[in-house]
């Protein structure tokens, strides 16, 4: 599945849904791309709140190039912005094609909140963006 490590990318980009999506939606959407994911090679994590995206998809370059291109051509979302893009030496997300993560948990909404809000101030030591460094740690939720 994993290109060499030298030549994996990442994108993270937030989003926003152009309407609330009930909770089947978004199990299809998920599993529809946990399909396309596999047959590309592609990683990641999807957080979905209140109307909002933010993802992060990784590994081969064009791979990942190409699936933020027609992601942004969706029209079930709009706003997309990228907070990152790069080379990365490993995968955040390698055991899951799509991850998701449900934040209706409380301490998930304000860890959420707090990125969307102060992403610019949040520093962390273990992940080069703080996107990924929230991705990261809403990461034990899915084992």
């Amino acid at each position: 599945m994993a290109p060499d490590t030298e030549s994996l990318y990442e994108i993270i980009y937030q989003s926003l849904a152009n309407s609330d999506l009930e909770l089947q939606e978004l199990k299809s959407l998920i599993a529809a791309a946990s399909i396309n994911n596999k047959k590309h090679g592609i990683t990641g994590c999807l957080v979905y709140h209140d109307r909002t995206f933010i993802q992060v998809i990784e590994g081969g370059k064009s791979e990942v190039k190409q699936l933020a291109y027609n992601i942004s051509n969706d029209r079930r979302h709009s706003q997309m912005s990228i907070i990152w893009e790069g080379q990365i030496s490993s995968r955040g997300f390698g055991r899951w094609t799509m991850a998701s993560v449900s934040i209706d948990h409380e301490g998930m909404k304000r860890r959420f909140t707090d990125l969307l809000v102060h992403r610019d101030e949040i520093e962390s030591k273990n992940a080069s963006t703080t996107a990924k460094a929230l991705l990261l740690n809403m990461r034990e939720l899915l084992d």
